[in-house]
């Protein structure tokens, strides 16, 4: 079968389709839809530094205040009254915000020791205990539980007894 030129020009154009459509579909689609996701990530990634540089400038801002704050700090000539009275404070504080029921604070007097000390004797549940001490962790004084007794009665709702022994270094 002896096909035109017409003829034989229209197949031609049509296989030529045909490879070009293949090509399209099953090479090109897939590239640029990879290179898509690409941009989109480099995107993604790139507000992500900015976001993170910003973040790096605000906390070098901070550190720079800190380090002028304790450039500025108070003299280590405080009167230890002072001191005290500051560190009872941040206890009844911290131990309100746990909702511990206090039941006394005491200071112990301890020749040649540093730091201050103070016996507590509170009522409240395992929570509260637990929610004092991480409260007081995020003080911004340095001070260290030094011995710590739970007691309670089995069985009963009533609040456990406890007793701290702290220790306050400013």
């Amino acid at each position: 079968m002896r096909f035109s030129k017409r003829e034989q020009l229209v197949i031609l154009l049509a296989v030529i389709c045909a490879v070009f459509y293949v090509f399209y579909q099953f090479l090109l689609l897939p590239k640029w839809g990879g290179i898509d996701r690409l941009r989109s990530q480099v995107k993604k990634m790139s507000l992500d530094l900015r976001v993170t540089e910003s973040k790096l400038k605000i906390l070098e801002a901070a550190e720079k205040r800190v380090g002028e704050l304790k450039q500025t700090e108070k003299p280590a000539a405080i009167l230890p009254t002072s001191r005290s009275l500051e560190v009872l404070k941040v206890l009844a504080q911290t131990t309100s915000k746990s909702q511990l029921q206090l039941v006394s604070i005491k200071p112990i007097v301890e020749e040649g020791k540093e730091g201050l000390k103070f016996e507590m004797i509170c009522q409240g549940n395992y929570h509260q205990l637990y929610s004092f001490l991480t409260i007081l962790h995020n003080v911004d004084l340095v001070i260290l539980l030094d011995s710590l007794n739970v007691t309670g009665k089995n069985g009963t709702r009533v609040p456990l007894e406890i007793k701290m022994v702290l220790t306050a270094h400013v």
